[in-house]
């Protein structure tokens, strides 16, 4: 499959995704009376979906600064998620620092995200740094070093300025332990897209023949959604 987050990707790194699915689902601004109208939409689209995967997996959302910063003990200290550990409890966060040349780092940041912060995610997280969620089974552990992991193998930094996320290796490494990982997009022409990844078998069981029935209890399925094997 010719995905488009993928084109210019080399054959060793394609490798391991024969059995690879990925599945879309858009909100289309056309037929909408205001851009308010599809936000709210495409925010519904998504809550309904993770209240729904949420029972039989565990939430973990994946955050990566866009730009590095000046290293500060004040901002080593903060790190990310300073507010949400005081509000929320320290034991839903991990988070690392990353020092790079001139005096800069990083910080990279996974938070686990249970019901009752659902809504926090929802609505303040998702247009941050935000940059990939994780679905787990809720009897499996997360893979060791996922964070230096994540940035040693799908970040680099251009220019010394801005974060690039290689989206091949990234979505190969989270999805590694038979996870489902989505992420949220939109193109030039204000579509939105919520798009699930992972092995063909668990995006056909539980993205296609369960949360698409659900969705079309709330929602009106313009099109049926776009998916592929890679």
């Amino acid at each position: 499959m010719d995905y488009y987050l993928f084109r210019g990707a080399n054959h060793e790194d394609k490798q391991g995704l024969k059995d690879f699915s990925i599945a879309i689902l858009k909100v289309s601004q056309a037929g909408f009376d205001s851009m308010v109208n599809e936000e709210l939409e495409f925010q519904k689209l998504l809550e309904v979906s993770l209240e729904f995967l949420l029972p039989a997996h565990e939430l973990f959302a994946l955050f990566v600064e866009r730009s590095p910063a000046l290293k500060k003990k004040s901002r080593s200290y903060a790190g990310m998620f300073y507010r949400l550990k005081r509000e929320l409890g320290e034991e839903l966060f991990e988070e690392l620092e990353l020092d790079l040349p001139g005096n800069k780092s990083l910080f990279i940041g996974l938070m686990k995200v249970e019901m009752p912060a659902l809504s926090i995610f929802l609505n303040q997280l998702t247009s941050s740094s935000f940059v990939f969620g994780i679905l787990k089974e809720r009897e499996k552990a997360l893979q060791e070093n996922m964070l230096a992991r994540f940035y040693g193998e799908a970040v680099f930094i251009e220019k010394e300025k801005h974060v690039r996320i290689n989206w091949l290796k990234g979505v190969k490494l989270l999805c590694g332990d038979d996870n489902l990982v989505f992420r949220l997009a939109s193109d030039g022409q204000d579509n939105q897209y919520l798009e699930f990844y992972g092995p063909s078998a668990l995006v056909d069981a539980r993205i296609k023949n369960n949360l698409l029935p659900c969705l079309k209890e709330h929602f009106y399925l313009r099109r049926r959604p776009q998916a592929g094997t890679m």
